[in-house]
C-alpha cells in the first residue's frame, strides 16, 4: 500500500499526492505502532524498519535514547564489509532496512529541527512519506531509457560523520557479552556531529547490460562538485529485491595527496 502507488508527473504536483500514503501516515500519526519491535521475528523487523524508512520520524525518535541506539549501529564499522558491499545491505544483497533505518533517523534529525519534549503528531520533510511517490515526467517509458533513474543532472548530497578519533574508540572499546561496544560515546554532552549538503552535478558515463534486470542497465557516473576539489564515481543498479542500489565514492584533492 506503501510502495505500489501512482507516479506524480512533477515533484510539486501535490493535488496529485497518493491517498494511500495520506491513509499510511494518518493511520501511524505518532508512529508508536513502529517503534515496539522487541517481539517482532527478523522478518517483521525489516518490514516494519522499511515502513519507519518510508514514515519519517516517530514521537520517540526524537528522543536521546533513540538517537544514541541509532548511532551506535550506524557507527559500528562491523556492520560494513565485503559480504554487505559496505552498505545497508544483506549476504544475499538485498537491502537491510534495520540499517537503512538507522541511517535516516542519524540524518533526518539533522534535517527537521525537533527537541526532545515536543509534542508532534507528523513531521513533514524531504525524507518523509509524502515524498516517496516516485515522480515520471508524461512521455518517459522506463523500460526504454538507459538513464531510467534519472541520474544525470544536479543533485543535493547530504551526509553526517563524528569525529574520528571518536570514530575509532567508539569501534575499539570493550563488547559486552550481548556483543555491544561501548556506546557511552554518543550519550556524552559533548559529543559532536557534523551534517553537510554539497551541490553534485551527475553525468552518465555509460550504461552496461544486467541480465537480473533487463529493462534496467547499470548506470555508472562521474560527479563534479562546483567549488570543491571533490568529486564522485560509482554505479545505479537495480538489487535482487527490486530496490535501487546506489554505490559511490568520493575523492577529494587534498595538499599532497588524495583521499577517499
Amino acid at each position: 500500500m506503501a510502495t505500489h502507488v501512482p507516479p506524480l508527473a512533477a515533484p510539486h504536483d501535490i493535488d496529485d499526492l497518493s491517498s494511500n500514503l495520506l491513509w499510511v501516515a494518518a493511520s501511524l500519526r505518532g508512529g508508536s505502532f513502529l517503534d515496539n519491535i522487541d517481539t517482532f521475528t527478523e522478518e517483521e523487523k525489516q518490514l516494519s524498519a522499511r515502513l519507519h524508512t518510508y514514515f519519517g520520524l516517530t514521537v520517540s525518535d526524537i528522543r536521546q535514547a533513540a538517537r544514541v541506539r541509532s548511532r551506535a549501529f550506524v557507527y559500528d564499522m562491523r556492520n560494513y564489509h565485503q559480504g554487505t558491499q559496505y552498505g545497508p545491505l544483506d549476504a544475499s544483497g538485498r537491502v537491510n532496512w534495520v540499517h537503512v533505518q538507522a541511517i535516516h533517523h542519524v540524518v533526518s534529525m539533522h534535517v527537521v529541527d525537533l527537541q526532545e519534549d515536543e509534542n508532534f503528531e507528523f513531521a513533514i520533510f524531504p525524507m518523509s512519506i509524502p515524498f516517496t511517490q516516485i515522480v515520471i515526467p508524461p512521455g518517459v517509458d522506463f523500460d526504454k531509457e538507459q538513464d531510467w533513474a534519472g541520474v544525470a543532472g544536479l543533485w543535493r548530497v547530504s551526509f553526517c560523520f563524528c569525529d574520528h578519533r571518536e570514530l575509532l574508540r567508539y569501534n575499539e572499546s570493550d563488547v559486552d557479552s550481548n556483543g555491544n561496544l561501548d556506546i557511552s560515546i554518543f550519550e556524552a554532552s559533548d559529543y559532536g556531529e557534523v551534517f553537510r549538503s554539497l551541490d553534485v552535478n551527475f553525468t552518465v558515463v555509460e550504461t552496461t547490460a544486467d541480465p537480473e534486470h533487463p529493462n534496467r542497465p547499470i548506470i555508472r557516473f562521474h560527479g563534479e562538485m562546483p567549488d570543491v576539489t571533490s568529486t564522485m564515481t560509482g554505479f545505479v543498479k537495480m538489487t535482487p529485491d527490486n530496490q535501487v542500489l546506489w554505490h559511490f565514492v568520493c575523492t577529494v584533492l587534498l595538499s599532497g595527496g588524495i583521499a577517499n
